[in-house]
């Protein structure tokens, strides 16, 4: 697994040998979440959450839209995926 994005508590990471579409686990000390890099209208789209406030829920998100070509990058790179 790979750290793509910090926001103060929260880790954007991408897992290896994980499955597509391409994704992001958000963690926090008291929860994670699966998100969606291009959910329903291109936008990052919640797969589901366990814990995270609604706080952090927003700023994941966000962090998703605003790194999207990080995380896609880094998507590709750890899964060989062209």
């Amino acid at each position: 697994m790979t750290t793509v994005v910090r926001i103060g508590k929260l880790r954007v990471m991408v897992y290896s040998r994980d499955h597509r579409p391409p994704h992001v686990h958000v963690v926090a000390p008291r929860g994670q979440a699966k998100i969606l890099v291009d959910g329903p209208g291109g936008t990052p789209g919640l797969e589901w959450n366990l814990g995270l406030s609604r706080r952090e829920l927003a700023q994941a998100l966000a962090a998703v839209e605003d790194h999207r070509e990080l995380i896609l990058a880094e998507w590709k790179r750890i899964h060989d995926d062209t």
